[in-house]
Protein backbone atom coordinates (compact mmCIF):
# COMPACT_ATOMS: atom_id res chain seq x y z
CA UNK A 1 0.00 0.00 0.00
CA UNK A 2 1.37 3.41 -0.96
CA UNK A 3 0.22 6.39 1.06
CA UNK A 4 -0.77 9.47 -0.92
CA UNK A 5 1.81 11.61 0.91
CA UNK A 6 4.55 9.27 -0.37
CA UNK A 7 3.63 9.74 -4.06
CA UNK A 8 6.08 11.82 -6.09
CA UNK A 9 4.18 11.51 -9.37
CA UNK A 10 1.90 9.35 -11.50
CA UNK A 11 2.64 8.47 -15.12
CA UNK A 12 0.29 6.91 -17.65
CA UNK A 13 1.67 3.72 -19.20
CA UNK A 14 -0.85 2.32 -21.70
CA UNK A 15 -3.56 0.64 -19.63
CA UNK A 16 -1.59 0.99 -16.40
CA UNK A 17 -0.37 3.80 -14.18
CA UNK A 18 3.18 3.98 -12.90
CA UNK A 19 3.39 5.38 -9.37
CA UNK A 20 6.75 6.80 -8.30
CA UNK A 21 7.01 7.25 -4.56
CA UNK A 22 9.50 8.03 -1.80
CA UNK A 23 9.40 6.11 1.48
CA UNK A 24 11.97 6.32 4.27
CA UNK A 25 14.41 8.16 2.01
CA UNK A 26 14.22 5.49 -0.70
CA UNK A 27 12.64 5.87 -4.12
CA UNK A 28 10.32 3.18 -5.40
CA UNK A 29 7.80 2.58 -8.10
CA UNK A 30 4.75 0.44 -8.67
CA UNK A 31 2.66 -0.37 -11.71
CA UNK A 32 -1.06 -0.42 -10.98
CA UNK A 33 -3.97 -1.42 -13.18
CA UNK A 34 -6.06 1.65 -12.44
CA UNK A 35 -6.00 4.14 -15.34
CA UNK A 36 -4.70 7.59 -14.49
CA UNK A 37 -7.98 9.33 -15.27
CA UNK A 38 -9.75 7.22 -12.63
CA UNK A 39 -7.16 8.22 -10.04
CA UNK A 40 -7.44 11.94 -10.74
CA UNK A 41 -11.02 12.51 -9.58
CA UNK A 42 -10.52 11.94 -5.83
CA UNK A 43 -7.06 13.58 -5.64
CA UNK A 44 -6.42 17.06 -4.28
CA UNK A 45 -5.73 19.27 -7.32
CA UNK A 46 -3.40 21.49 -5.29
CA UNK A 47 -1.17 18.51 -4.46
CA UNK A 48 -1.03 16.97 -7.95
Amino acid sequence: MIRIDEVVFFESDSRYTRVVYRRDGQDGEALIRTPLKELLAPLDVDAF
